[in-house]
Order: C-alpha cells, then structure tokens, then sequence
C-alpha cells in the first residue's frame, strides 16, 4: 500500500513540475449560409393576421361577421388567405378620401 502511495505522489510532483501543454485553438466555426428566403406564406392564422395588422383578434372575427374579411376554417383554426388579406387592405372603403 505505501508503494502505491509513494508512486502516486511521485506522479502527481511529476506532473506538477512539468509545464502545462500548450492548449490546441479550436477551428474557427464555418461562417454560417446565408438562409434562402421562404416562399410568401398564402395564409394567415388569425393569432398571425392580428399580430402582422396590429389589431386584435376580437376585431377580425367583427370584421369576418360584418363580411369585409373572409377566413377559412382550417383543422382548430381559422385562417385567411394571403389573396383575401390583400383585396380587404386594398379596399376602396379603407383609402383615406
């Protein structure tokens, strides 16, 4: 046992007298690709629709009853497409007079 100890000691003096080894740099990270842009989205949920128009959901859905805007029903959701969203922001009834 003290053999094992006195050969523990003798590496860890060893180890501590010898200088450190020059850490290696890592490579430099790839610069990253330049991310092709997506496709115009074609529809909008409303939670996205009111975020993008800035106004809430409840005043889409008042817009959806009054007619002025249509939107889909889509799985849990509703949505509106992109041609609809436009033909309601290009409404003559929007433009200012």
């Amino acid at each position: 046992m003290e053999a094992i100890a006195n050969r523990v000691v003798h590496l860890v003096a060893k180890r501590m007298a010898d200088p450190a080894p020059p850490r290696e740099t890592p490579p430099p990270a790839p610069s990253p690709q330049p991310e092709k842009p997506l496709p115009p989205k074609l529809a909008f949920t409303l939670k996205e629709l009111s975020a993008q128009l800035g106004i809430s959901k409840a005043s889409l859905y008042r817009l959806e009853e009054r007619g002025l805007l249509k939107s889909l029903p889509y799985l849990r959701t509703k949505v509106c497409a992109r041609r609809e969203v436009e033909r309601f922001l290009d409404a003559s009834w929007m433009k200012p007079r």
